[in-house]
């Protein structure tokens, strides 16, 4: 009878450990530009490093992700992390557009009008990391390294999220960076900006 009881409370226990790490396990981010797939695996999309990404399931070497942001108006095919910040999370296809999920809407400080937006997809299980530590860690190496080669750095929290894509790009060439490096540099510097709190 102990026995039995013994093995209830392990069992119990074990799905409750499995219970919990499933739900800590439900975010994973994009370690690299990733192509985002349809089911039947035509890529509608591309998904930048360090895009937070909501795991649905995994089947084999894939893993089917929803990319959650907003939209602004005139513009659904770019999906950013927040109303009036361009922090890209996701490009998608125009001829998937219809499949995006709205919810509410809000006004920037400019009066455009923007709309939560979200989109489910395929992303090979490869291309992703339950730690965006990691991916951050990644390019601050690459940073000191290709930025700090010729003069002093810039530190992220000088320059706002909206002025950094275009430092980044100005500096591309110059610091050697190829457009993956250029697209993990900017989402850092953005995700690390004075105004990104």
């Amino acid at each position: 009878m102990k026995t039995q009881n013994l093995i209830k409370i392990v069992t119990v226990s074990t799905v409750g450990i499995l219970f919990s790490t499933a739900l800590n396990a439900s975010s994973t981010y994009a370690t690299k530009m990733t192509d985002l797939m349809s089911k039947d695996g035509r890529t509608v999309g591309t998904l930048t490093p360090g895009t937070k990404l909501d795991v649905i399931k995994k089947s084999g070497k894939k893993t089917k992700v929803r990319v959650s942001g907003w939209s602004a108006f005139g513009a659904e095919t770019v999906i950013f992390k927040q109303v009036g910040k361009r922090i890209i999370l996701g490009i998608l296809d125009e001829s998937i557009i219809s499949k995006v999920k709205k919810g509410k809407s809000k006004t920037d400080e400019f009066e455009s009008t923007w709309n939560q937006s979200s989109f489910t997809g395929w992303v090979k299980t490869s291309n992703l990391n339950n730690s965006q530590e990691k991916i951050w860690n990644k390019a601050d190496t690459l940073f000191k390294q290709r930025c700090g080669g010729c003069h002093q750095p810039h530190p992220a929290h000088e320059f706002t999220a909206n002025q950094w894509p275009n430092i980044v790009k100005a500096m591309k060439d110059r610091a050697g960076l190829t457009s993956d490096d250029q697209w993990l540099l900017t989402k850092f510097m953005q995700n690390h900006a004075k105004d990104m709190k």
